[in-house]
């Protein structure tokens, strides 16, 4: 089930509206892992943006089934914090944004449930833009009581008392796998 969702959803950003021409040009992401949940927030700059020209529609896909927890409490607002519409276009999977022209980009936050204590983050999807992101950031935080494991090799890990920050930095990046954090039972 999972393999056909994420076959199905073949862009992390497709346009609705192909007469308006923008990029997919960075983003940065952050996850604040818990034992039962993951806080996603995203930050996805566009580029080639016209201004004064209406909302371009873009599709947002999650890798999301029974088995890996339904995202809630997404909100999803402009770079300069303005609230963005959005609907589901396939029920807990894909959704439509409504993404602003000026500034060009969006942001998102939700809440995932980890019940399989894995979380997956759709990353291949951007070979559907056809180009590379200029670059990508990722960090992904997490109590040092429990251990995590990611599909990708950190730059950095940053450790206080009770936090911990993995940090991930690409160029020039065309993603071949998503991007999975994997939560150990050891420590719970």
């Amino acid at each position: 089930m999972l393999n056909s969702t994420i076959v199905l959803l073949t862009c992390v950003l497709l346009l609705f509206t192909p007469l308006i021409a923008i990029d997919f040009s960075w983003e940065f992401l952050r996850f604040d892992v818990n034992r039962d949940w993951i806080d996603t927030y995203g930050e996805y700059h566009l580029t080639n943006c016209r201004e004064n020209a209406p909302p371009t529609k873009l599709l947002f896909p999650f890798a999301a089934n029974g088995a890996l927890g339904t995202p809630q409490k997404i909100e999803i607002f402009s770079l300069d914090g303005k609230s963005i519409d959005w609907k589901w276009v396939k029920q807990d999977t894909l959704l439509s944004i409504a993404c602003p022209q000026n500034p060009c980009g969006f942001c998102i936050r939700y809440r995932t449930p980890i019940p399989k204590n894995k979380f997956i983050y759709i990353l291949h999807s951007t070979r559907a833009w056809g180009e590379p992101l200029d670059s990508c950031k990722i960090e992904v935080r997490y109590p040092i009581s429990i251990s995590i494991a990611t599909n990708y090799s950190a730059d950095t890990i940053i450790t206080s008392d009770s936090i911990a920050v993995a940090k991930f930095k690409f160029k020039n990046f065309m993603p071949s796998q998503d991007f999975i954090i994997t939560i150990s039972n050891d420590g719970f």
